[in-house]
C-alpha cells in the first residue's frame, strides 16, 4: 500500500498509531512497542507481495546472525573478513533479483546464447534494506556501533516509513531512539501534531504537484520511445516536467517518511534539501538523496581510495562510484549513462576547483554556478526517464530542434503548471526550514529562515498553521483517489 493511498491513510496508519499509543512509551513497554511496529511494518511490506516477505525475513535473519558473529570477534581482521563475506552475500542476493534478468537478456542479444530470460519480480525496497544492512555490518566490524537485540534490529530494518524507498539509515542513528535512557520511541500528542503536519505537506507535494507533472513528461518521452520526432519546445517542457515530477515525488516521499517516523517518536536523517538550488554538481549530490550519497561516499568511494591516491585516481574513483550508483537505480544502459554523466560532472567540478579555486560567494558567483548546474542536471534526466538508449539519443536530438510536425500540446496555454512548480522548487523554503523549531530530522542540513521569511514561513503550534496543514491534507486527500506510485519505489 502506498503512503498516498486511502487505505494507508485511513486504515493502516490509524491502526498502527492506536495500538502504539495503547502500549505506551515507558522503558518497560519499549520492547513491546518496537515489536508491534516491526510486525506492522512486515504486514505493510507483505501487502505488496507476500512471496517477497521471505526475502526480507531471510535478509534480516542472516545479517543479524552474521552481525552477532562479528560482534563476538570484536574490531579486527577477523571481523573485517566476516563483514566482507556479508557484503558479498548481500550483493549476490541483490544482483540475483535485480540484475540477473538484465544480464541474461543482454547475453541472449549479444552472443545469441539460449539462456532463459529470467522474469521474476523485484522485491520491493530490496536495494534500500540491502544497503542499510551492509552499512550495519561494516560499522559493526569497525566498532562504530554495537550489536542490538533482535527486536530492535528488526525494528530498525523494517520501520515502514523508510523500508521501501529510504532514507538509508545507519543503525547507530536509530539505536539510541529505541534502546537506552535517551529513547524517544513512543506516540505522544506532540509527536502526532508535528508528524501529521509534515506528512500532510508531503502528501500535498505528491498528489497535487508531482502527479500534475506526469502528463507533461509522459507525452514527449512516450512519443520519442515510439519513434516520433518531438517538437523543440515540447521536448524542453517535457524534460523540465520530468525533472520537477521526480523532484517533488522524491521530496514528498522524504517528507512523508520523516513525518510518519516522527509520529512514532523517531527522527530520520535528512534525505532531500532543495537540490535544484545547488550551485555545483558537488553541492547537488549533497542535497539529492543525501543518505545514498553518504553511503556511496563512505562505503564505496572511500574504500576505493577516495582522494588519498592523487588527483587522477580521485577522478576515476568518482566516476566508478557514480556509475555504480547509476546501476543501483536500475539495470539498464540508460541508468549506466546517467551515472557516468554525473560521475564525469563531479570529476570536472573538482578539476575546475583545483585549477581556478572555489567559486565566489557573491550573488553573481552563485548565479554563475547555479544556471549551468541546473541545466546539466536537467539534461542528465533524459536517459534516466527514456525508455531505452535509442529513445534517449532521439530525445537529445529533439532538444536540439530536429524538424518536427504538429505540436504535442501548446506550452504557452497548457504548461503553466510546470512553470509554477519550478517557481515553488526554487523560491519557497524547504519543509525542514519551515519546521526548524521542532527539528524534524536528526541533524539540520538547511540554513535557518530569517527576517520576513521567518515571520511568514516558520512553523509554530498555532491556529493559523493548523488551518494551513488541515487544508493541505484535505486538498491532497481529494486528489488521492487516482493513486500513483512513488518513482523511487522502482529502485
Amino acid at each position: 500500500m502506498l503512503f498516498n493511498s486511502l487505505e494507508f491513510i485511513f486504515l493502516f496508519l490509524p491502526a498502527v498509531l492506536g495500538v502504539a499509543a495503547l502500549l505506551g512509551s515507558g522503558p518497560a513497554r519499549a520492547p513491546w512497542l518496537a515489536g508491534w511496529i516491526a510486525l506492522a511494518s512486515l504486514f505493510f511490506y507483505a501487502w505488496w507481495a507476500v512471496s517477497y516477505l521471505a526475502v526480507l525475513l531471510a535478509s534480516i535473519g542472516g545479517n543479524f546472525l552474521l552481525g552477532a558473529a562479528i560482534a563476538r570477534q570484536g574490531p579486527g581482521p577477523a571481523a573485517r573478513r566476516l563483514a566482507a563475506a556479508g557484503i558479498v552475500a548481500n550483493l549476490l542476493g541483490l544482483g540475483f533479483f535485480r540484475y540477473a534478468p538484465f544480464l541474461a537478456g543482454e547475453a541472449h542479444l549479444l552472443f545469441d546464447c539460449q539462456l532463459p530470460i529470467l522474469a521474476w519480480g523485484l522485491p520491493l525496497g530490496i536495494s534500500f534494506f540491502t544497503f542499510q544492512q551492509i552499512a550495519y555490518l561494516v560499522d559493526l566490524s569497525r566498532g562504530e556501533t554495537r550489536q542490538p537485540g533482535f527486536a530492535a534490529y528488526a525494528f530498525a530494518v523494517t520501520l515502514f516509513p523508510h523500508l521501501i524507498a529510504g532514507p538509508i539509515v545507519r543503525y547507530r542513528e536509530i539505536l539510541p531512539q529505541v534502546e537506552g535512557p535517551g529513547r524517544t520511541l513512543g506516540v505522544t500528542r506532540e509527536n502526532l501534531a508535528i508528524g501529521l503536519t509534515i506528512f500532510s505537506f508531503g502528501l500535498f507535494k505528491k498528489t497535487v504537484i508531482a502527479d500534475a507533472m506526469i502528463r507533461f513528461a509522459d507525452r514527449p518521452f512516450d512519443a520519442a520511445a515510439a519513434g516520433v520526432t518531438v517538437p523543440l519546445l515540447d521536448a524542453w517542457v517535457g524534460m523540465l516536467a520530468f525533472a520537477l515530477q521526480i523532484y517533488f515525488d522524491f521530496s514528498a516521499y522524504s517528507d512523508m517518511a520523516v513525518g510518519l517516523a516522527r509520529m512514532l517518536g523517531i527522527r530520520l536523517p535528512a534525505n532531500f534539501n532543495a537540490p535544484y538550488k545547488a550551485t555545483s554538481i558537488v553541492e547537488f549530490w549533497r542535497r539529492w538523496h543525501m543518505t545514498l550519497s553518504r553511503f556511496l561516499r563512505d562505503y564505496l568511494y572511500v574504500p576505493l581510495g577516495g582522494n588519498r591516491k592523487g588527483p587522477a585516481r580521485r577522478y576515476l574513483n568518482l566516476l566508478l562510484t557514480m556509475v555504480l550508483g547509476g546501476l543501483w537505480h536500475g539495470a539498464g544502459w540508460t541508468f549506466l549513462l546517467w551515472g557516468f554523466l554525473h560521475g564525469a560532472g563531479l570529476a570536472l567540478c573538482h578539476l575546475w576547483r583545483a585549477l581556478v579555486g572555489p567559486s565566489r560567494g557573491s550573488r553573481l558567483g552563485r548565479l554563475a554556478g547555479w544556471a549551468p548546474t541546473l541545466l546539466f542536471v536537467l539534461l542528465c534526466w533524459v536517459p534516466f526517464r527514456a525508455a531505452d538508449w535509442s529513445a534517449a539519443m532521439a530525445y537529445y536530438g529533439d532538444l536540439l530542434g530536429r524538424p518536427a510536425g504538429q505540436r504535442l500540446y501548446s506550452a504557452a496555454e497548457e504548461a503553466w503548471p510546470v512553470a509554477l512548480a519550478l517557481a515553488i522548487a526554487l523560491l519557497l523554503p524547504t519543509l525542514e526550514q519551515i519546521m526548524a523549531r521542532v527539528r524534524p530530522v536528526l541533524e539540520p542540513t538547511a540554513p535557518p529562515l530569517a527576517g520576513w521569511r521567518a515571520r511568514w514561513f516558520l512553523w509554530a503550534p498555532s491556529t493559523r498553521w493548523a488551518l494551513i496543514a488541515g487544508l493541505a491534507f484535505a486538498f491532497a486527500v481529494s486528489n488521492a483517489f487516482s493513486v500513483t506510485k512513488f518513482l523511487y519505489f522502482d529502485f
